[in-house]
């Protein structure tokens, strides 16, 4: 567009030159005053007023780029952070755990045997159903939240493995159910063949001996 509106300038008298100018114009270096007065003084006209060829048409053009353009860059780069401070939130959350859990067992190397056969703790009974008091470890509350997301997706899995496995044993049941009205089709048919033979034989017959009283 720029290139068709814009050709007698420098900037845009090629394709390349005018995509290279669009393409830097949509990074923020529209230069207003380069595109609409300064090249136009410069282009040798001799008017005392300065003018472009479609003046309006170029101006309203420029003035669609100009809102289109940053919305849509902006747009694109706000997703783009999006997406990676959730995937860097994901990937903290499961660090953040590690580092807790490789920090627990350094401490617990450092400490001496009979305290650690003292406080260890063999059981410990665990309700994911039951609503936390406000005192209970948030780190193990989460533990559990996702090793419980974790167990019901398995389900889910197991499920869909399930339904899976149904769908295929239906689906050779109905090929087998296809077989057999085919070969049903083909006895019938069969008979059909068998039974118009028969009939026509016996008419034979019967004109035989018709024709031996006659």
């Amino acid at each position: 567009g720029f290139q068709t509106l814009l050709g007698g300038q420098e900037n845009f008298n090629t394709i390349d030159k005018s995509m290279m100018k669009t393409i830097v114009m949509m990074i923020g270096e529209f230069e207003y005053d380069d595109i609409f007065y300064d090249n136009v003084r410069n282009a040798g006209e001799t008017l005392k007023r300065s003018s472009l060829p479609y003046s309006y048409l170029t101006q309203g053009f420029f003035l669609v780029f100009l809102i289109i353009m940053p919305i849509i860059i902006m747009n694109l780069l706000v997703g783009l952070a999006v997406d990676d401070i959730k995937a860097v939130q994901d990937n903290a959350v499961l660090q953040r755990l590690a580092m807790q859990v490789t920090l627990n067992l350094d401490v617990e190397k450092l400490l001496p045997d009979c305290l650690r056969r003292k406080f260890l703790i063999r059981k410990e009974k665990i309700y994911p159903n039951k609503q936390s008091q406000g005192w209970g470890d948030p780190t193990l509350t989460r533990i559990t939240q996702i090793i419980l997301a974790g167990r019901r997706m398995s389900d889910l899995e197991q499920l869909t493995k399930k339904q899976e496995e149904l769908m295929g044993k239906f689906k050779i049941m109905k090929e087998q159910f296809k077989k057999v009205y085919e070969e049903l089709a083909h006895l019938r048919l069969s008979f059909s063949t068998l039974y118009e033979r028969e009939k026509t034989q016996k008419d034979k017959k019967d004109v035989i001996i018709e024709i031996d009283r006659s």
